[in-house]
């Protein structure tokens, strides 16, 4: 399962369904009508169990230091 990481903040919407979102290590089970934030930096990933649609939205405030 592929874990990766964001420079940014990213606000997860579930649509429909159930998705099993893992941030540093720690399950979230997020459902429908649901958001989660994952923070900057923060290894993640989305886990589908079953089917669902998510919203992704990328939070960058503009005051980020994106030289990695």
């Amino acid at each position: 399962m592929l874990t990766k990481s964001s420079p940014f903040d990213i606000l997860i919407q579930i649509l429909e369904g159930l998705a099993e979102i893992i941030i540093e290590e720690e399950s979230n089970m997020v459902q429908m009508g649901q958001v989660i934030i994952i923070p900057a930096h923060a290894k993640d990933r989305i886990k589908a169990n079953s089917k669902f649609k998510m919203l992704s939205t990328i939070i960058k405030s503009g005051y980020e230091d994106i030289s990695l």
